[in-house]
C-alpha cells in the first residue's frame, strides 16, 4: 500500500491530529497474523467525514485491532462462517464491514455508531479495556518515573510556586498536582490521570499577583500547560494516552468551570469534542484540599 497520511482537525486550536493507514495496517498484520488486514480507499476517505463528531483516530484503530486480538482465536471460528460481516468494538462503537477472501479480510469502511444497522453477520467484542494498573500506574509516583527526565524536573519544580490559600488549602502546586493525580487514577483512565499531570505545569510561568487584590495569580497557565501537552505529544502516547483528548482537558479546564456561564453555541462547540465526558470527570478531581 503506498504511503497514506491525511489531516484530521480534531480540535481549532490543536495539533493537526495523523491518522496513518500504514501504521494501523502494520499493526494489524502483526496482532492478527497469519490473517492479512487490508483497508480500501473508501475506508480511508471514510476517516474524515464531516458526520464524524468524534474523529476516528489511528489509535483508536489501533486499539480496535489490539482488542480483536485477545479474542482471535473465536474471531476465526466466526469468519469462517461468512464472506462479509462486521465487526464492532463495543469501547469505541467503531463499526468495521470487512470482506473476506483465503487468509485475508478486507476492510471496506469504518463508522462510529452506537446502533449501526446490517444485514450482515456481527461480530461484537466486549470492551477489553487496559486500565491503569495493567500500564503499570497505580500512584503519582508511578506515573512521574515514566516521564522524561526534563519533564520530571519540571513538575518537581513546582513545590517553589505557591497558590491562593482560601481555593487551595493543600499548599503549592506540587502538591496539588499529586493530589489531583492521585484523585484521578480512581476513573482508570490514562488520558485523565495524564492530564491531571500536565494540567497545572504552567503556573510556573504564569506566578502573578493581583494588582488589585494582592492574591496570587496565575492567569493564562491553562494555555501554557496544554502548549507543553503538545509538546509530548510522542510520550503522552508512548505510555497509552491520547494526545488530543490530553490537550483538550488541560486546555479547557478552566473553562470548565464556567460551563454553566457560557453562552449555548460556545457550550456546544466545548461540549462537541469526544472527551467532554473526560474532562468532567477530571474537574471533579481537579479541586482545593487534599481530601
Amino acid at each position: 500500500m503506498q504511503n497514506k497520511m491525511k489531516h484530521v482537525k480534531l480540535f481549532k486550536d490543536f495539533i493537526t491530529e495523523s491518522v496513518n493507514i500504514d501504521k494501523v495496517e502494520k499493526y494489524a498484520d502483526k496482532v492478527m497474523d497469519p490473517i492479512d488486514v487490508e483497508f480500501t480507499k473508501h475506508f480511508y476517505d471514510q476517516l474524515t467525514r464531516v458526520e464524524h463528531t468524534k474523529e476516528i483516530t489511528d489509535a483508536e484503530l489501533i486499539g480496535f485491532f489490539k482488542r480483536l486480538a485477545k479474542k482471535k482465536k473465536d474471531f476465526d471460528k466466526f469468519k469462517k462462517e461468512y464472506d462479509q460481516f462486521v465487526v464492532k468494538d463495543e469501547r469505541s462503537d467503531i463499526n468495521i464491514p470487512f470482506k473476506k477472501r483465503v487468509d485475508q479480510i478486507i476492510a471496506k469502511t469504518v463508522m462510529r455508531k452506537s446502533d449501526f444497522k446490517t444485514s450482515n453477520a456481527k461480530y461484537t467484542f466486549e470492551s477489553l479495556v487496559e486500565g491503569l494498573a495493567e500500564l503499570e500506574i497505580t500512584s503519582f509516583r508511578s506515573l512521574f518515573d515514566k516521564m522524561p527526565k526534563e519533564l520530571q524536573k519540571r513538575v518537581y519544580n513546582l513545590k517553589g510556586f505557591d497558590q491562593r490559600a482560601d481555593k487551595h488549602p493543600e499548599g503549592n502546586v506540587l502538591k496539588h498536582t499529586i493530589t489531583v493525580v492521585d484523585r484521578s487514577l480512581k476513573d482508570d483512565d490514562i488520558d485523565i490521570a495524564i492530564a491531571a499531570m500536565f494540567h497545572d505545569i504552567g503556573k510556573d510561568e504564569t506566578a502573578g499577583i493581583h494588582p488589585k487584590k494582592g492574591h496570587i495569580t496565575h492567569f493564562g497557565h491553562e494555555k501554557v500547560s496544554a502548549k507543553l501537552a503538545k509538546d509530548y505529544k510522542d510520550w503522552i502516547e508512548s505510555v497509552g494516552g491520547n494526545a488530543a483528548n490530553v490537550y483538550y482537558i488541560v486546555k479547557n479546564h478552566m473553562r470548565y468551570k464556567q460551563l454553566s456561564d457560557m453562552r449555548p453555541e460556545k457550550q456546544k462547540r466545548l461540549q462537541s469534542f469526544r472527551a467532554f465526558d473526560k474532562l468532567g470527570k477530571f474537574s471533579k478531581h481537579d479541586r482545593g484540599g487534599l481530601k
